[in-house]
C-alpha cells in the first residue's frame, strides 16, 4: 500500500495547515468528460439516447400517442444523463491521477503561493 505524500510547507508563510493540492486538471477533466459523455450519448451511441428513447417509447406505448412521446423524451434524457455521469466520473479519475502524480502542485490558501511538491 502506498503512503500518502507529506504536504509541503509554504515557503512564504511557513504553514502547511492551509496548503491544498491544486485540482485544476481534475476539474477540467470532470467537465470535459461530462460534456463528451452526454454528447456521445445524445449522438445516438448504442448504449446512449437511442436505446434509452426506444425503451422509453416501448414503456410509454402502454398509453398510445402521448405515452409514447413522453416515454421517448424521458428515455433519451435518461440516456444523455447517464452518459454525462459516466463521462464525468472517467474525466475526474483521469484528472485526479494527473494532478496527484504528474503535476504535484500545491497551493497555500493562506497566502496564495503555488508550491511544486
Amino acid at each position: 500500500m502506498k503512503e500518502k505524500a507529506d504536504i509541503p510547507a509554504c515557503p512564504h508563510c511557513d504553514s502547511n495547515k492551509f496548503v491544498v493540492r491544486d485540482r485544476t486538471v481534475e476539474k477540467a477533466g470532470t467537465a470535459a468528460g461530462g460534456v463528451i459523455g452526454a454528447g456521445t450519448a445524445y449522438a445516438g451511441c448504442k448504449t446512449g439516447t437511442a436505446s434509452g428513447a426506444a425503451i422509453g417509447a416501448l414503456a410509454g406505448s402502454l398509453v398510445p400517442g402521448i405515452g409514447t412521446a413522453i416515454g421517448t423524451g424521458i428515455g433519451a434524457a435518461t440516456g444523455a444523463l447517464l452518459g454525462f455521469l459516466a463521462g464525468s466520473a472517467t474525466g475526474n479519475a483521469v484528472g485526479q491521477c494527473i494532478d496527484s502524480r504528474i503535476r504535484m502542485k500545491y497551493r497555500c490558501t493562506k497566502c496564495g503561493h503555488v508550491i511544486q511538491g
